[in-house]
């Protein structure tokens, strides 16, 4: 995860695009520290996005993000508190939060965007709750913003079913703002919002 501050925005960047830019709970962490980091007073936003061809694939399996069988009981909550902790910084986060989802959304990645107050895409990513399919009940606040977002129905299709959801199906059930042709496109959305955030005052837009 790259953190970079550009003309008031700070800018969180998913940056392991050979791997799809997996979640992990050292990522989660830092997304937090970032967050929380941030003040309104020099800040207007935060943009989160991801390097290459995908937004993120979710959990990195390797780093440790799914418990297994032989850890401790407490020893795995204790890990597993940090992403509890960056969900509740997310949802009260000192200023705007946008995901400009450059590609697909899996997984930790949808439950991102589905925690974003805003959220625009390209066209051609794709989105799926995929944590059906590795036996893994969902998490990064999934169960709840998901419902929130497109109602209890729609919600429990692409939870327990993990089933792929297109752009436009996206925007159509209220996961994002819009979706747009190309990064050409997204880039103009989200300037568009940035540009709003800039004239009002942070504090109460962020409240």
């Amino acid at each position: 995860m790259r953190v970079t501050d550009e003309e008031g925005i700070r800018y969180l960047r998913f940056d392991n695009p050979e791997q799809q830019n997996p979640f992990s709970i050292e990522i989660a962490n830092k997304m937090e520290a970032a967050i929380t980091d941030c003040d309104p007073d020099e800040h207007d936003a935060i943009v989160i996005t991801g390097k290459g061809e995908a937004f993120s694939a979710g959990g990195d399996l390797d780093s440790g993000t799914v418990s297994n069988a032989n850890e401790e009981a407490r020893d795995a909550y204790q890990r597993f508190s940090g992403a509890s902790d960056f969900v509740t910084t997310m949802l009260t986060a000192p200023v705007p939060t946008i995901a400009k989802v450059n590609g697909n959304a899996f997984g930790g990645g949808m439950s991102i965007v589905a925690l974003s107050d805003f959220a625009y895409t390209v066209s051609n990513a794709t989105f799926a709750a995929s944590f059906v399919q590795l036996g893994l009940v969902p998490d990064g606040g999934a169960t709840q913003m998901l419902q929130r977002h497109m109602g209890l129905r729609d919600a429990l299709e692409i939870v327990m079913t993990g089933r792929t959801v297109s752009a436009t199906e996206a925007a159509d059930l209220g996961l994002v703002n819009a979706s747009v042709e190309d990064e050409a496109a997204l880039d103009e959305a989200v300037e568009e919002t940035l540009d709003r955030f800039r004239e009002l005052p942070t504090g109460a837009v962020a409240h």
